[in-house]
């Protein structure tokens, strides 16, 4: 189970794209969203993301509205669930938790509460979807 979460992390950093912006006025947003991109898997939080760059969660925050309109929390969450929507399209097979330990979640219902509220369906609901437009 453990080797296969990692392998899906792997291929997940090559398959799926990014659509935040790669390219601002500000080398501190850049950073921050490569730093996201990187390591959306690794379970971090916007305070992992400030310390990374050496600033206040505050102030990152206020870069990210004032650059962007959006927070770097919800940067984060929209690169998390790209990803999980990415894995439920390429790979059916994987469960709810295999898709949540991979976006960086460890508890399973904050995953599916967040990818319903973002997605509009619940994860089962949305592999469901899937399954029967495959059909």
């Amino acid at each position: 189970y453990y080797l296969f979460s990692q392998l899906f992390k792997i291929l997940s950093y090559a398959n799926t794209p990014y659509s935040a912006p790669s390219v601002t006025n500000n080398p501190y947003i850049d950073h921050a969203l490569r730093f996201i991109n990187s390591h959306y898997a690794d379970k971090i939080s916007v305070t992992d993301v400030a310390k990374e760059l050496g600033l206040s969660v505050s102030h990152l925050r206020n870069l990210f509205v004032t650059e962007l309109g959006y927070s770097p929390q919800q940067a984060l969450i929209d690169k998390r669930m790209s990803v999980a929507a990415s894995l439920m399209q390429s790979d059916t097979a994987m469960s709810v938790q295999e898709i949540a330990d991979a976006c960086g979640y460890v508890d399973q219902g904050a995953f599916s509460r967040r990818f319903k509220r973002q997605m509009g369906l619940s994860p089962t609901a949305y592999q469901k979807k899937l399954n029967e437009e495959t059909e």
